[in-house]
């Protein structure tokens, strides 16, 4: 624990790391980039649809200002006219509230994504760890968003007297309008203004965006310690993954033992290599390894084949080239079918004949030197 420690995360975050975070709600996030978007998309729905709204505001103004006797002096139809007033409003600025909460919902898409995590909702007793909290007071994100709140300060300060400066005789002249026109104006007054200050985050968020991303880079990255326990959890260790390899060894073994009594004929070196071959004209076009091995393997399928009365012949050239060329499973390859073939009649004529005294074993058992293993 203490080497883990003491191990710098030098590593980039492994795909399973950053699954890992994403489930935990852990993912990149730009809250100046979504502000940038909410306010250039409010600004240019205001400017699009601002007229629209305000003839609908200017109208619920009007019917409220202007109640017949009855409903002014009943306090029975003045929470029905309210009501009826507060949603023609809200059906006035309708579109601006649908734009915002599209915008809010969607800008987050372009930085990380969406990731919605229980994880990220339950209590975190270790954010209560005055130490840990110091130590956050004085980090480098900390700095960062320092920073990133005295620049926004500082520009929309200037932005907004700027606009307050320039547009100083229009807003002094909205007392002279009419309501409509007066309503009207204002909208648009703050339509631009929006736009303006969107374009000041545009600066911000250039700077945000970047720094969002490699902070959270930089805090899901590993030590190695951490990559090589990773790959074994992922992987298996090597110790696992050997012992799973021997036991499949072991049981493809016994498997390929279990083929051996049904063999018609075993080739061997005499003592160094086995190889079992069966022949069936109905099932196979060459014939097949069924059992394969060198040394004590060899020795275990000779032993296996006497106990079963499986014929044995030595020919080292051919059991060389068989097993070395073949895998068990398969058939033979074209080189070695007239040398297999002339043992494979040996062995039928010496079950065809009592006793097998009149039947010569093949002496020219021809093997191409590609084949060859001497």
């Amino acid at each position: 624990m203490a080497e883990r420690e003491g191990q710098e995360r030098t590593e980039q975050a492994t795909d399973k790391r950053l699954r890992d975070a994403r489930s935990r709600g852990e993912i990149a996030r730009s809250r100046e980039f979504t502000t940038m978007m909410l306010l250039m998309g409010t600004g240019a729905i205001m400017l699009l649809a601002g007229g629209r709204m305000g003839s609908g505001l200017t109208g619920t103004m009007k019917e409220m200002f202007t109640l017949s006797t009855r409903e002014a002096l009943s306090t029975m139809s003045l929470p029905e006219v309210f009501m009826g007033a507060l949603g023609d409003a809200l059906m006035s600025v309708l579109p601006l509230i649908a734009a915002a909460f599209a915008i809010a919902l969607l800008a987050p898409v372009a930085i990380g994504g969406w990731a919605w995590s229980s994880e990220a909702l339950g209590m975190k007793w270790e954010r209560l760890d005055p130490l840990r909290g110091f130590g956050r007071m004085f980090s480098a994100n900390s700095l960062v968003e320092l920073g990133k709140a005295l620049l926004k300060l500082v520009l929309f300060t200037a932005v907004l007297l700027a606009l307050l400066w320039n547009w100083a005789a229009q807003i002094v002249g909205l007392e002279h309008a009419d309501a409509r026109a007066g309503l009207l104006e204002s909208l648009h007054l703050v339509s631009r203004s929006f736009l303006v200050l969107a374009s000041v985050t545009i600066v911000i968020a250039m700077v945000d965006v970047p720094w969002q991303l490699y902070s959270h880079a930089r805090r899901l990255r590993m030590t190695r310690q951490e990559v090589r326990e990773e790959h074994k959890e992922t992987e298996g260790s090597p110790e696992v993954k050997g012992k799973i390899r021997r036991m499949q060894l072991e049981v493809a073994a016994r498997r390929m033992m279990e083929e051996v009594p049904k063999a018609d004929v075993i080739v061997t070196n005499p003592t160094h290599y086995a190889v079992a071959l069966r022949y069936d004209a109905k099932m196979n076009v060459a014939p097949l390894v069924v059992a394969k091995g060198a040394d004590e393997v060899a020795q275990q399928i000779i032993r296996i084949g006497a106990h079963h009365r499986v014929t044995t012949f030595s020919a080292p050239p051919l059991a060389r080239a068989i097993f070395h060329s073949t895998k068990v499973g398969s058939e033979i390859p074209a080189g070695l079918y007239v040398a297999v073939a002339r043992v494979l009649a040996y062995v039928f004529q010496l079950r065809a004949i009592p006793g097998g005294r009149e039947v010569r074993p093949p002496a020219d058992l021809p093997i191409p030197d590609e084949l060859r293993r001497d």
